[in-house]
C-alpha cells in the first residue's frame, strides 16, 4: 500500500510448545516479559501443537511424540499478550485433519489471528490481515519438512467438496547431485526401468531425486511452483497491507543447526523482493542469524519461547535449546525504526547452565541478566556477522544496524 503510516510496534519471539499451563515461580521475571509483549500492536509466535477439542481425532505418531493440549494451554500466551500465531509446523498434524480444525476452532474462540493452516488450500495459505492504529499488517505463514504429504491442505478448485484441511505446504526436497560421468551412468542404467530426467534434469527414484552436479553432495531445492504461488501471495500482500511478514517453519536443518542453508538464504531474500518487509522463521530449536536485507530484516531463526518439548527436557541438552530474544521493533513511514533484541532464558541461569531439567515446571522464559544476557546476545552478533548484520549490545540490550551509518 503506497500511503505512510504512524507507528506499529511489533514484538516477535521463538516458537511456543506449549503443553501445559505455566505458573511462573519468578512473578516479577514474568511481568518484564508482559510489559514488552503487551506494548505491542503485534504481537507474534508459532503456536507448536495440536490442540485437543471434542472432536473424534487419532495420533499421527507415536503418542511420545504428539502434542495433545486442551484450549487452557492457551492462558499463558494470552495472558503474556500475544495475539497472533501462526499454526503452520509439524506438529500442527499431531491429531490428523480433526485435530487441525480443533485447533483453528479454540484459537479463534481464544481470539487469535491465525495463519497457515485451514479447512482447504485456499484458507491455508491466505495471509492473515492484524488491523492496527498505525497500519494493517498482513502474516503469511508456511511449513516444510518433518510432515507426511497428507498433512498439506489440498485445493478447493482441484477436488471441490474433498478438500482436505491442513498445513500451507512449501515443497523443499533433497537433490543428490553427482559428477556428471556417474550421472550419466545412472541414468542409462535406470533408463530402462522407465525413469527418465524431468524438465529440471532431476530423476526421481521413489523418494529420492538425483541431478547432475560438480561434485557429490545433497542440494536443497524448493518445488518451482510453491515458490512462484508463495512470491505471488506476498505481492498480493503487499497491495493490501502496509507491513507484509512471511513466516516458514522448516525441519530441513544442516549438520550444524546454527547454519543458515543456501535454499533459505535464496528463498528469504526472494520474500523481500516479492514485497516482504520482513521474514520470520522457526522450527531449527536454537537462535541463527539475522540478516537486513534491502534494510529490511530476516531471522533465519528465533529458537524456542516455551519448550515443552513430548520427548522430555533431557533430551535436549544443548543450552542453546533453551536461550532465544524477544524482537521488539517498531515500523513507520514504510520502513523499520528499530529492532531492539531482549535476551531471554527458559529457565533461570543456573538451571540452563548446569542442565537441571528434573523440574520441568521451571522452565519457561524470563528476562536472561548480567553477563549471562550479554553472552546470548553477543552469540547471536557473531552469528549474524558474516550476514553483513551489525549487533550493538548494550548491557541486557541488542540493537540491530538497520542502516550504515555515515
Amino acid at each position: 500500500m503506497s500511503r505512510n503510516i504512524k507507528e506499529v510496534k511489533l514484538a516477535m519471539v521463538g516458537q511456543s510448545l506449549v503443553e501445559h499451563k505455566i505458573e511462573p515461580h519468578d512473578a516479577d521475571g514474568w511481568v518484564e516479559l508482559e510489559a514488552i509483549l503487551k506494548e505491542a500492536d503485534f504481537s507474534f509466535t508459532n503456536l507448536e501443537v495440536t490442540v485437543k477439542g471434542d472432536r473424534e481425532s487419532w495420533p499421527m505418531k507415536p503418542l511420545d511424540w504428539c502434542t495433545r493440549p486442551d484450549a487452557s494451554s492457551l492462558d499463558c500466551l494470552k495472558k503474556l499478550g500475544f495475539n497472533v500465531l501462526s499454526l503452520a509446523n509439524n506438529h500442527a498434524w499431531d491429531l490428523g485433519p480433526t485435530g487441525v480444525l480443533d485447533t483453528i476452532e479454540l484459537v479463534g474462540k481464544e481470539g487469535f489471528k491465525h495463519a497457515g493452516t485451514g479447512v482447504c488450500l485456499e484458507d491455508a495459505e491466505a495471509p492473515v490481515f492484524v488491523d492496527t492504529p498505525g497500519g494493517r499488517v498482513a502474516l503469511i505463514a508456511m511449513a516444510s519438512g518433518n510432515l507426511p504429504e497428507q498433512a498439506f491442505a489440498t485445493a478447493k478448485e482441484k477436488l471441490g467438496s474433498l478438500a482436505r484441511p491442513g498445513v500451507n505446504p512449501i515443497l523443499v526436497r533433497d537433490i543428490h547431485a553427482v559428477p556428471r560421468q556417474e550421472f550419466e551412468r545412472l541414468a542409462a542404467t535406470l533408463a530402462p526401468l522407465g525413469y527418465a530426467p524431468d524438465a529440471d534434469g532431476y530423476i526421481q527414484v521413489g523418494e529420492q531425486w538425483f541431478a547432475e552436479g560438480e561434485r557429490h553432495e545433497i542440494k536443497r531445492v524448493i518445488d518451482a511452483e510453491d515458490r512462484a504461488r508463495h512470491l505471488r501471495l506476498i505481492a498480493e500482500a503487499a497491495e493490501q497491507a502496509d507491513i507484509v511478514l512471511v513466516y516458514l517453519h522448516q525441519h530441513h536443518w544442516e549438520q550444524e543447526w546454527q547454519q543458515v542453508g543456501e535454499w533459505l538464504q535464496d528463498f528469504a531474500h526472494d520474500c523481500i523482493d516479492a514485497g516482504a518487509h520482513g521474514f520470520l522463521g522457526h522450527g531449527v530449536p536454537m537462535l541463527q542469524a539475522v540478516e537486513i536485507y534491502k534494510e529490511k530484516p530476516i531471522f533465519y531463526s528465533l529458537g524456542n519461547f516455551i519448550f515443552h518439548p513430548t520427548a522430555g527436557p533431557s533430551y535436549w541438552p544443548d543450552h542453546r535449546c533453551w536461550q532465544s530474544v524477544i524482537v521488539e521493533a517498531s515500523f513507520a513511514d514504510g520502513s523499520w525504526q528499530e529492532l531492539k533484541l531482549h535476551p531471554i532464558t527458559l529457565g533461570k541461569e543456573d538451571i540452563i547452565v548446569n542442565q537441571d531439567m528434573s523440574d520441568p515446571s521451571r522452565l519457561y522464559p524470563l528476562p536472561a541478566e548480567g553477563r549471562y544476557g550479554q553472552s546470548i546476545l553477543e552469540h547471536l552478533r557473531d552469528l549474524s556477522a558474516p550476514f553483513d548484520c551489525r549487533i550493538n549490545v548494550n548491557g541486557d540490550v541488542g540493537e540491530v544496524l538497520l542502516r550504515e551509518v555515515g
